[in-house]
């Protein structure tokens, strides 16, 4: 069957909205707004602040973009803010370093730093009062950040905009979505996922002891019983919910106790907090544990498990886990990994074990962004066994090198035309890297867009959010019908015209184009959401 609509499978509707004021009757996941920027001398600099951190500070996912960009359908995520946000790494050397901590951090007691609330409000658009709670009061995530994120998200179930030209619809399987379809021409569906399992548990670390465990290492660590009934008991709570998550990933940017994630922070980010603290270790026995919960179908509906954030040794770990535990067992169930990019130069996850992820940034010859946190080979031959989803997000800093973007911007022979199709060039390498991994036509199968709009992204030029989501589909089709070869001057990477037409496996680029954006995920959901 085909569809002439677009579906993202992961971005941040609520997220923006949801810190904003929570109640705030000005704003709601509808219409877009600029970030409202607290402290007088941040807001006037906030073009360049934009320009510095290269965010968007204005929402991007929101009901009005979505309907402009006819996205009918979209997979939105979850993501109450990890207290390791808030606390400053002062553990940083150098003069710049410090005289920046110097300006946005607070002094505590016991020698604790924190960013400072107007800072964080400049930097993501939330409100003061919100943040003030999450970094001060918070002591349970799911009971105080997730279910008042999803109760106050669902709340506008079967709502319209004010104009009353689309409606939104929260979807609990495939038949809702194909019957909602089928009615209107201008509901989009909305599926509920989250990022990071930590969500799900009720202890929030306290500040002066995260920035105490800096750079701890957690090898030695047992399962705690206590943290494991609560996460039970959630979970179980959760399953209860008149919409079930389709998928959870088990990590997001900091250290929950369940597994290693990756390196994920970049540039400003990771100037000021720090990830050090159980980066790049494998699989713990709360993370099975949790893993088990969240798979099993005598609690609720089976939630999937979406591999995004977990290090290559987290993810090493857990594709064996589940190798005994369920595939053993005859129940392979797929495997997803909603936004990333591809490395093309460590083909397998123990190559990726022992990358340092500090050359990327020191080595201009990378064309894609081979940073650990992206996936190898290995990791998609085995979402590929498993019919899985992989989500290409539409962030320059997760698709391409240090300086493949750059090398763009800067060439001033370019036209605009000619700029759009470098951006264009860099999604396909990574797409046909997927494809020539699995080398054969159903490679083309796996493929989605998994934006991460209003996660803290680098969007890409042209295409900042998704109301120009048909502008990108029509970039994408026009270049497979007159494709070039990607040799960037400059960089280790070549994909010559033949391999591409070879990698097209007979498709058609029109074909081939509806697959990532819409027939894919429809094919997943058919097979995967039928939930009753």
């Amino acid at each position: 069957m085909e569809y002439d609509f677009n579906i993202d499978i992961h971005c941040h509707s609520s997220w923006k909205p949801f810190m904003s004021g929570r109640n705030n009757p000005a704003h709601t996941p509808f219409e877009s707004y600029e970030n409202e920027i607290s402290a007088r001398l941040l807001k006037r600099l906030s073009k360049q602040i934009e320009s510095i951190l290269r965010f968007k500070l204005s929402t991007q996912s929101n009901f009005d973009n979505l309907h402009k960009g006819n996205v009918r359908l979209a997979i939105v995520s979850l993501t109450p803010l990890e207290k390791a946000f808030f606390v400053a790494n002062v553990k940083s050397d150098g003069f710049l370093k410090k005289l920046i901590k110097l300006l946005v951090t607070e002094e505590h007691e016991r020698k604790l730093y924190t960013l400072k609330n107007n800072v964080i409000n400049a930097l993501t658009g939330f409100h003061t009062t919100d943040i003030n709670f999450a970094k001060k009061w918070m002591s349970k995530y799911f009971q105080e950040a997730l279910v008042p994120e999803y109760t106050y998200f669902t709340k506008f179930n079967n709502q319209q905009n004010n104009e009353q030209t689309y409606s939104i619809k929260f979807v609990k399987n495939f038949q809702e979505i194909k019957d909602c379809l089928h009615a209107s021409t201008t509901t989009i569906c909305i599926i509920i996922s989250i990022e990071g399992a930590h969500t799900l548990s009720s202890q929030v670390p306290e500040s002066n002891h995260l920035m105490q465990h800096v750079g701890a290492n957690h090898l030695e660590d047992e399962l705690d019983f206590d943290s494991l009934l609560a996460y039970q008991n959630n979970i179980e709570a959760m399953k209860k919910w008149e919409f079930v998550p389709l998928y959870i990933s088990l990590n997001h940017h900091f250290w929950n106790g369940l597994g290693g994630h990756a390196k994920s922070l970049t540039k400003l980010f990771d100037l000021l907090v720090s990830q050090t603290e159980g980066m790049n270790e494998g699989l713990k026995g709360m993370g099975k544990e949790v893993i088990r919960l969240l798979l099993k179908t005598t609690n609720g509906p089976r939630v999937l498990i979406d591999i995004k954030h977990m290090s290559p040794a987290c993810r090493k770990d857990f594709y064996s886990f589940i190798q005994t535990d369920y595939w053993m067992h005859n129940d392979k169930f797929p495997l997803i990994c909603s936004h990333t990019g591809v490395v093309s130069k460590s083909k397998t996850l123990d190559a990726l074990i022992t990358q340092d992820d500090k050359m990327e940034w020191q080595d201009n010859s990378n064309y894609l962004h081979e940073q650990s946190i992206n996936l190898c080979a290995e990791d998609i031959l085995i979402i590929a066994e498993t019919g899985g989803l992989i989500g290409i997000q539409l962030d320059e800093q997760r698709i391409a090198g240090n300086i493949a973007i750059e090398v763009v911007k800067k060439n001033r022979k370019l036209s605009s035309e000619d700029v759009r199709k470098q951006y264009v060039k860099i999604l396909f390498a990574n797409l046909f890297e997927i494809v020539k991994t699995v080398n054969t036509k159903n490679g083309w199968n796996l493929l989605s867009i998994g934006s991460d709009y209003d996660g803290f992204i680098h969007h890409l030029d042209f295409y900042p959010t998704t109301a120009e989501m048909p502008i990108l589909k029509k970039d994408m089709l026009d270049f497979l019908i007159q494709p070039e070869e990607i040799s960037p001057i400059g960089f280790d990477y070549s994909l010559p015209l033949h391999e591409m037409h070879r990698l097209m496996f007979g498709l058609a680029a029109e074909e081939i184009i509806k697959k990532i954006f819409a027939t894919n995920v429809m094919n997943f959901l058919e097979k995967n959401f039928n939930r009753l």
